[in-house]
Order: C-alpha cells, then sequence, then structure tokens
C-alpha cells in the first residue's frame, strides 16, 4: 500500500566522505535508506531549506561563481508536472533500494521507469511531485532497533 511521504530528513555525515542517509516519514511511519551519495543528500537538503541554500548562493555569487548548480538547471529544464509521483516501492534482494518515477510526455500519456530513489526524490521535489513509499518497507515510528 502506498504512503504518501511527508517529511523527508537528511543524515549528513560531518565531513564530507563516504554516503548519506535518508529518511522518509509518513502516515506515523518511516522508511530509512542508507548508502545515498553525498550530492543527491546535499541536493535534497538544499531543496528543502532554501533559505540555507540561498544563503550559500548569494555568498558564492559575492565571489563571483555565476554557475548554477544541478537542481537549479533541473528546475529550468523540467515543466512543473512533468513527474505525476515518486513511489520508492521495492527492495531488491542486492539490498537496494528502487523507485518508479511515473512520467507525463506532452501528449498526456504516462510511462513509469526504475530509478535509484534518492535520485527520484531529488527530482520529485524538484517539480512538486507526490512521493510515495510502499508500507511494506515501512517502520513504525516509534520502533526501536534491537541492539
Amino acid at each position: 500500500m502506498k504512503i504518501k511521504v511527508e517529511r523527508i530528513e537528511c543524515a549528513i555525515p560531518p565531513i564530507p566522505i563516504g554516503n548519506a542517509g535518508l529518511r522518509l516519514i509518513g502516515n506515523g511511519r518511516h522508511l530509512d535508506m542508507g548508502g545515498v551519495p553525498l550530492d543527491q543528500a546535499y541536493m535534497i537538503f538544499s531543496l528543502q531549506h532554501p533559505d540555507k541554500f540561498n544563503e550559500a548562493k548569494s555568498k558564492a555569487e559575492e565571489l563571483g561563481d555565476k554557475r548554477l548548480v544541478m537542481e537549479e538547471l533541473l528546475k529550468l529544464l523540467l515543466p512543473e508536472g512533468c513527474i505525476k509521483e515518486v513511489y520508492v516501492n521495492n527492495l531488491t534482494e542486492r539490498g537496494y533500494f528502487e523507485a518508479d518515477i511515473t512520467i507525463k510526455y506532452k501528449n498526456s500519456n504516462y510511462t513509469t521507469v526504475k530509478v535509484i530513489p534518492s535520485n527520484a526524490i531529488a527530482l520529485g521535489l524538484i517539480v512538486g511531485a507526490e512521493i510515495y513509499m510502499e508500507s511494506e518497507l515501512c517502520r513504525s515510528l516509534n520502533h526501536t532497533p534491537v541492539v
């Protein structure tokens, strides 16, 4: 069953090496994903916290750096509504999560493609798409891991 994602938390290491983590939260449940590339985690974080991103962008521009970062470029290239939804829906036998993106074409036809979840989530945030997670992959928010 699909659960709508209400909030996304990023766990980014203090030293920028290795990978990050994401926690998708919705309907009193959560889905934790590790092994997220740092650039994807930073992009997702900046999309959720534009005030912090804009502050850093302003400082870069003061130094003469006018380059666009990936999320700015994608906002220019992808029209709002071109992605109907993102659905994190599978954990493979190898331990990797998968997500489906439902894409809307100009002729109003839809197609669904498999995507790395962090990429799918970032794209969904950029174009304002609904993000869902599969309930069978989730745990209750009050779940305490066994140590």
